[in-house]
Formats: C-alpha cells, sequence, structure tokens
C-alpha cells in the first residue's frame, strides 16, 4: 500500500513492470493536497533547496507531490530502503539502486504525472490547451513544415499533440526538445507515444523507443 493511495498494490505494480509494462499515475494537484501529507523532511538537501526556490506556492506545492508520489512508489518496491534520487549529467533524475525501475514525471493543467518501466528509459509530458503559449512562434522553431501546417489550420490541441510528444521524447532521452529534430520526432517507427486526456482540454503523452508495451494508466 502507497500513502495518499490506498488502492495501490504493491505487489500488482511489481508483477506488471516485470512483465515489462508501462505504469503511469495521474491526479488532480488539488485532490492529492488532501490526499499526501507535506513532510519536507522526506526529501534530500538537494530536493528540499530546489522546493525552496519556487516562488508561486502552486509551483513548489507540483514538485513536491511528484516527488512524494515517485518516492512513494520506489520505497514500496525496494521495500523501504532508504531512496537516492540523483540526476545525471543531463539533468534527468534517476534512481541508481539495484530493482529501481526507471522512470519519468510531469505536471500542467493542474495534473500530475509520474510514470514507470522497468526495462526501458521513458519521458512523460502533461500539458493544458488553455495555457497562453506562442504556439506558432514555437512551432517555427520546432516543427517541421508539416506539423507547422497542422498548426496553422487546426486547433490550439493540434499543436500540444505534437509539443507534448517532443517534450517526452526528450525527457526520454535526456536531452530535452532543444536537441529533438524536429524532422522526424513525430515520425520515427522506433518509438512509442500513449497518450490520454484527464480533462477535455490537458494533454498527457508517455514516450519510450523499442517495442510497443502495455500501458496501465492509474488514477490517484
Amino acid at each position: 500500500m502507497i500513502r495518499g493511495f490506498p488502492e495501490a498494490d504493491t505487489e500488482e505494480i511489481r508483477r506488471r513492470l516485470d512483465h515489462g509494462e508501462v505504469l503511469s499515475f495521474v491526479g488532480r494537484l488539488s485532490e492529492l493536497q488532501q490526499k499526501f501529507p507535506l513532510e519536507l523532511g522526506g526529501l534530500s538537501a538537494a530536493e528540499q533547496a530546489r522546493y525552496s526556490r519556487f516562488r508561486q506556492p502552486e509551483d513548489a506545492w507540483a514538485f513536491y507531490a511528484g516527488r512524494f508520489l515517485l518516492r512513494e512508489v520506489l520505497e514500496s518496491l525496494l521495500s523501504g530502503r532508504p531512496l537516492t534520487i540523483d540526476l545525471t549529467e543531463k539533468g534527468k533524475p534517476l534512481c541508481s539502486q539495484s530493482g529501481a525501475p526507471h522512470f519519468s514525471l510531469s505536471h500542467g493543467g493542474g495534473w500530475l504525472l509520474v510514470s514507470f518501466c522497468a526495462e526501458q528509459e521513458i519521458g512523460v509530458d502533461v500539458e493544458t490547451s488553455q495555457r497562453k503559449t506562442a504556439t506558432e512562434s514555437l512551432a517555427r522553431r520546432y516543427f517541421s513544415a508539416s506539423e507547422q501546417k497542422q498548426v496553422r489550420q487546426g486547433t490550439p490541441m493540434d499543436f500540444y499533440k505534437i509539443w507534448t510528444r517532443k517534450e517526452a521524447r526528450g525527457k526520454a532521452t535526456g536531452e530535452g526538445i532543444r536537441s529533438t529534430n524536429s524532422e522526424r520526432c513525430t515520425l520515427e517507427t522506433d518509438w512509442n507515444y500513449h497518450e490520454f486526456q484527464p480533462d477535455p482540454q490537458t494533454l498527457g503523452v508517455v514516450a519510450y523507443p523499442g517495442v510497443l508495451r502495455p500501458h496501465q494508466l492509474m488514477k490517484v
């Protein structure tokens, strides 16, 4: 059982991950405030320092909620062993302890998304189409000609369908969206993308290379 998430069964989570599945946990940040205790002592010194630097309370809470859920799942899978969450040279968080799965987390539109995969690096992104974004400017910089045409002729959600894939893929590789080849990102056959909408204005994406894997989405 995971604190704040009594429906979660550790053995079921472990079984699914051991069978190569991708597991994603999604929850409304406003609702998680009622479920997750604010215990900053559970964060590392570096995480506490990062938490304190957020100027907006909602951003600080989103960061804390992501790390709380991440730690609860990992500690449950690793039988309560103390966790060390490090950053790669490219700034991607990871847990190098034996038996720890790969993971990625994101928040946007009032939602938190945390995904796990035991066998493959993954990346996630969640965005809201209600956000004030210079979509055409970003599209000119990062999108291919055909993708830019989709944005000009489509709805705001058409932009985010492309953008979230690029963000998630960049987080999976640890390279970020700036180094993504915009001509190929959404067309590559060796990458898989699972999309879902927690609400009509919000889009979440899980990205990973290699074989297509079953994806289980769990509401927190």
